[in-house]
């Protein structure tokens, strides 16, 4: 099947649409609601050849909502997973160079070129035959890297800053034959994934964070809801039945004590008051459905309760279901309960 690809930029009253039309008939809409960006994707072939008041109207289908300067820093990280020949008018080299952990200082560059300097004009007096040449390749190469960075760094701002302006504005509609510069908006666009898990609720009342939240993919499982989710992916979950809230510290192992500083000291959201779960709390939060709500959720974790021997203390295991006691100064996970 042939592939034909579409971004239409839409108008409708005050607010522009941007949709993005790929294969299969298939369409997402993007869209600015205040300071969040809506992202609809539509019923297959729901809204093909239609003007963008009925696009708007009968597109049925998911809707997420994400913050504007949540949705910019996505596609900035979309771009470092994304093939060069895809973000025209960027090079290849430019990304290359962009994409690189380390380069040159702005000092050690102006010494790099003193150096290339001096290289050249040994060359220009005496020839090459005695000359680094190796190293004034390397030079050279690294100079390039330099520019090309710097170069990058500029045209992906534009790019960026172009492409949510798009969203909100009316703007020019924009077929496959489109330019250098709108086939990067167009990629990065068509490559967004708007089911990842993103930063939310991050001010307001459990209600209100929940809500904030509820546009997301999977902010609902079985009896827990998202409440909350940093940065660190750290995601603050609801059960619905007890009205506990619970939270996995991010990549944590550490010892019996330690848990629990890392629980008392949260302070994820205001007027919640965070310990070590009890082993009935964990037994009932298992029995709710908490180990199936993320693979994160199937490890080894402390547990409030005390051991009759001052060097043990209990560990749970919630995929599974049953209590251990180990060392209390051993590493092992942890999960936070809230209220």
């Amino acid at each position: 099947m042939k592939w034909f690809f579409l971004v239409a930029i839409f108008c409708l009253h005050v607010q522009a649409d941007v949709g993005v039309l790929g294969p299969g008939g298939k369409v997402t809409l993007y869209s600015k609601q205040n300071e969040a960006i809506q992202i609809t994707k539509c019923e297959k072939n729901s809204v093909l050849g239609q003007t963008s008041h009925e696009a708007k109207k009968n597109c049925k289908g998911k809707i997420y909502l994400i913050p504007k300067h949540i949705f910019k820093n996505s596609l900035h990280d979309l771009i470092t997973s994304m093939r060069k020949f895809q973000l025209r008018p960027v090079t290849g080299d430019e990304i290359s160079a962009y994409l690189m952990k380390e380069l040159p200082s702005s000092e050690e560059m102006e010494a790099m070129k003193i150096e290339l300097a001096e290289i050249d004009a040994f060359i220009a007096a005496y020839g090459g035959k005695d000359a680094p040449l190796l190293r004034r390749i390397q030079l050279i190469a690294l100079l390039r890297s330099r520019e090309d960075l710097e170069s990058a760094k500029i045209k992906i701002k534009q790019e960026l800053t172009r492409t949510l302006q798009s969203i909100e504005d009316d703007t020019i509609i924009i077929t496959k034959s489109s330019t250098d510069n709108e086939q990067f908006m167009f990629r990065l666009l068509h490559d967004f994934n708007p089911e990842r898990p993103f930063p939310c609720g991050f001010v307001g009342t459990i209600e209100e964070r929940t809500l904030d939240c509820s546009f997301q993919e999977s902010s609902q499982l079985e009896n827990y809801t998202v409440v909350a989710r940093n940065d660190e992916q750290e995601t603050v979950y609801q059960d619905s039945i007890t009205g506990l809230l619970w939270i996995r510290r991010a990549s944590v192992f550490t010892n019996f004590d330690r848990a629990k500083d890392l629980c008392s000291e949260l302070n994820f959201i205001d007027g919640v008051r965070w310990s070590l779960p009890t082993l009935e709390q964990f037994r009932e939060a298992r029995t709710n459905g908490l180990s199936r709500v993320s693979k994160v959720m199937h490890g080894r974790f402390w547990i409030a309760d005390s051991s009759s021997r001052p060097d043990l203390a209990y560990v749970f295991f919630l995929l599974t279901g049953p209590a251990l006691s180990m060392k209390r100064d051993g590493a092992n996970e942890v999960i936070c309960v809230g209220n």
